[in-house]
């Protein structure tokens, strides 16, 4: 197993692999999903001022994880901008924006989930970013996303607060819940 930073033309195996997981699928509550949205933009952006990894076995490509760092500007928008739409349970849980980052996206090839590669990419995250504050989002309605609930418990992050999305393809009031390792 390696892990390591993709190549500009591996960034279309996580694009792609984000699009193979649609939330209306018929088996999206047991393997998980991503809300429509993300552009492949978004997925360039990160690669040159971000963070993005993508776990390989064998020579072939099983997942990646995708991280905005602290200070970027996408996590200033997020948590500075948008207190409207973000709520901790409580005044000590907000983070201070240069000290945490945003687990954004992680996803691993339908046939191999439950080896543990998940779990190694996000290992390989808290390794560097250690020390500062982890936080990402499940979605819980209108549609709820239970694999990620249950990944995300099972690595220890807690639950702590809400984040209310925007519009998400046809999809509006999306309610998340926030994590926090």
């Amino acid at each position: 197993m390696k892990i390591y930073t993709p190549s500009f033309e591996e960034l279309n195996f996580c694009y792609e692999l984000e699009k193979s997981f649609p939330s209306n699928s018929e088996d999206a509550n047991a393997k998980g999903f991503f809300l429509p949205g993300a552009s492949f933009k978004v997925y360039e952006d990160l690669h040159d001022t971000g963070y993005i990894k993508v776990l390989s076995q064998d020579s072939n490509l099983v997942g990646f994880v995708m991280v905005v760092p602290p200070k970027h500007q996408i996590l200033s928008r997020l948590l500075i901008n948008n207190e409207s739409l973000i709520w901790f349970d409580s005044e000590q849980l907000y983070p201070n924006v240069d000290n945490c980052y945003w687990i954004a996206k992680i996803a691993v090839k339908a046939e191999f989930m439950r080896m543990g590669y998940a779990k190694a990419l996000y290992d390989d995250v808290f390794l560097n970013f250690d020390g500062l504050t982890a936080l990402t989002a499940t979605a819980v309605s209108p549609l709820r996303n239970h694999a990620s609930e249950n990944f995300h418990r099972a690595l220890g992050l807690k639950a702590c607060g809400l984040f209310l999305s925007g519009t998400k393809g046809e999809l509006t009031n999306i309610v998340n819940i926030l994590w926090r390792k």
